[in-house]
């Protein structure tokens, strides 16, 4: 059985294009498009609907340590090679969480 999520449709377009090269028709569009939708829907199964909640949590949690990347230490260095850096970089980011906390 075939899943859609936007369900099949009926549409209906209309082309008229402006073929004159009259000095007057200058202001008019050379083609205009006119597209008529019945109408649309969606159908979302539990697969698709748990597959969608996965990709926004993964969205989130991206962007939620991708604005302390600033502070961060060169991808080479880790915590054993030079624990100060680590270090200042923690305090950085969190202070930065303070900062934008207390500015709301």
């Amino acid at each position: 059985m075939t899943e859609y999520i936007l369900r099949p449709m009926n549409i209906g377009t209309k082309i008229e294009r402006n073929l004159g090269n009259d000095d007057s028709l200058k202001n008019i569009p050379r083609g205009l498009t006119n597209i008529s939708v019945d109408e649309m829907s969606f159908g979302l199964e539990e697969s698709h609907y748990r597959d969608l909640i996965s990709f926004a949590n993964l969205c989130s949690w991206h962007k939620s340590g991708h604005e302390y990347y600033k502070y961060r230490p060169p991808k080479q260095v880790t915590p054993k090679d030079d624990p100060r850096a680590w270090l200042v970089y923690a305090i950085k980011a969190v202070r930065f969480i303070n900062k934008t906390n207390s500015s709301r």
